[in-house]
């Protein structure tokens, strides 16, 4: 259980940092040299294993369990552990997308500078 909140918890703020990025730092960011596309496809990529690694482990201990008095807390950790799968998929998913469009937009083609001028 604490290695699935680890995961959890990291990979929120992981999140919300490229979310974060994305919003409000793009401008700021792309002067360093630095290909965040690519920083964002390992992100995801790790989130993907790492997820998948505490989803099976949360359902690997909590799914066959049953107890009178604390039957509702077990059944919590499943539902847990699957909404880690349903996020595990959504992350697999964007890791491929992120990959395309890494592979697609290569700034090392590009003949302007992608930062505007200030």
């Amino acid at each position: 259980q604490h290695w699935f909140l680890l995961v959890v918890t990291l990979c929120f703020l992981g999140t919300i940092f490229l979310c974060c990025y994305h919003l409000f730092l793009d401008t700021y960011l792309k002067a360093s040299n630095l290909n965040w596309t690519q920083v964002e496809f390992w992100f995801t990529a790790a989130a993907t294993f790492f997820y998948f690694t505490a989803f099976t482990a949360q359902l690997a201990e909590f799914s066959g369990i049953t107890d009178e008095t604390w039957q509702y807390w077990y059944d919590a950790q499943v539902a847990a552990g699957v909404f880690a799968l349903f996020n595990n998929v959504a992350y697999g998913v964007g890791t491929y997308f992120i990959y395309l469009d890494w592979k697609t937009h290569n700034p090392a083609n590009a003949t302007t500078s992608p930062v505007p001028p200030i």
